[in-house]
């Protein structure tokens, strides 16, 4: 919770506020990343995905199950909390996106695109 600018108290998303408090160099944000990705996370059913999301709304921030945080900020819609579709999910958008992107880099050179790639992920 806070109070904007204009004075107009204002509750935060408890997925914005973890990201806010956690996760504030590059390696802790690679691990998160590296458990966002987790293909073992599309198994979950869409009333799991809610629970997980209800339950941090219902708690502190520091008090949270870390499993039910992985599952709502990789399966929860930010501004509603409803239950992302299967398809949209972060693990299955990249089964899909990453064999698409290592083909494409296949016909081209390999190592400037990459060196590029990790410039831009790098900078501020």
């Amino acid at each position: 919770f806070y109070f904007n600018s204009l004075d107009v108290f204002v509750v935060m998303d408890p997925n914005l506020l973890l990201w806010k408090s956690e996760g504030q160099t590059f390696f802790q944000r690679l691990g998160s990343w590296f458990n966002l990705l987790n293909p073992i996370l599309l198994l979950s059913s869409d009333a799991e995905i809610q629970k997980a999301h209800d339950s941090l709304l219902k708690q502190n921030v520091k008090e949270k199950d870390e499993f039910a945080v992985i599952l709502s900020l990789s399966s929860a819609h930010a501004d509603s909390g409803a239950p992302l579709p299967l398809i949209f999910r972060p693990p299955a958008v990249l089964s899909i996106a990453g064999p698409l992107v290592v083909a494409s880099l296949i016909h081209h050179q390999v190592r400037p695109a990459l060196f590029w790639q990790v410039c831009i992920q790098l900078g501020p």
